[in-house]
């Protein structure tokens, strides 16, 4: 019987085994990856065509800048003409990297909420940065995004529905896409072709 059941048992391995490798790769459109490279560049596309068309003006729409301040009152003044630009960024990112998210498989109204909460607090981030004193202590955003990060983190406990739109990997390789698709050319050229060199080398190894 026991011997029946080993036997039973390396078949059952032996037929996972043949079906995994069997099993096609991932689509392209299951892949993190893909989608920051067709997000990133499609924006970057979008844009570029947009100025090249003489339509640029539309591009401050969907940009935002926090505003220098020392007071709330200063910043109560200034901060009104930026909201049309952060209200836009954010309705382009939304529906772009949901388009991404339906496809990868997560859930959908769940990953929006929680991008709306994560791009709320990026937007209060930056307008802190922006603040004299903190500019003084020498506080950049990364800085003050990691602090309120170990302060929500280890205060509040986060409900399921936020979790859906933690995606780290998915945020930061679109970035990356959208930070290397911004690099002036003319940046490589100066480097010259040992530092191209060593690039490549560093990035095949």
């Amino acid at each position: 019987m026991s011997n029946t059941l080993a036997l039973d048992g390396l078949q059952t391995e032996e037929q996972a085994e043949k079906t995994a490798r069997r099993a096609p790769p991932p689509l392209w459109f299951k892949k993190e990856d893909s989608w920051a490279i067709v997000i990133g560049l499609g924006l970057v596309v979008a844009a570029t065509a947009l100025f090249l068309t003489n339509s640029g003006k539309v591009l401050p729409y969907f940009t935002f800048s926090a505003p220098g301040w020392k007071s709330f009152g200063e910043l109560a003044a200034k901060l009104p003409a930026k909201l049309p630009g952060a209200f836009g960024l954010f309705l382009l990112l939304a529906s772009t990297l949901s388009l991404g998210a339906r496809s990868l498989g997560y859930d959908v109204r769940r990953f929006l909420r929680g991008f709306s909460v994560l791009y709320l607090l990026a937007v209060a981030v930056l307008i802190v940065s922006a603040n004299a004193a903190v500019k003084s202590a020498q506080l950049e955003s990364p800085l003050v995004a990691l602090f309120a990060g170990l302060v929500i983190g280890n205060t509040l406990r986060l409900p399921a529905w936020f979790g859906e739109a933690l995606r780290t990997e998915y945020f930061v390789k679109t970035g990356i896409v959208l930070m290397g698709a911004t690099l002036p050319f003319t940046i490589i050229l100066r480097a010259g072709p040992a530092a191209i060199g060593q690039a490549l080398i560093v990035s095949v190894v």
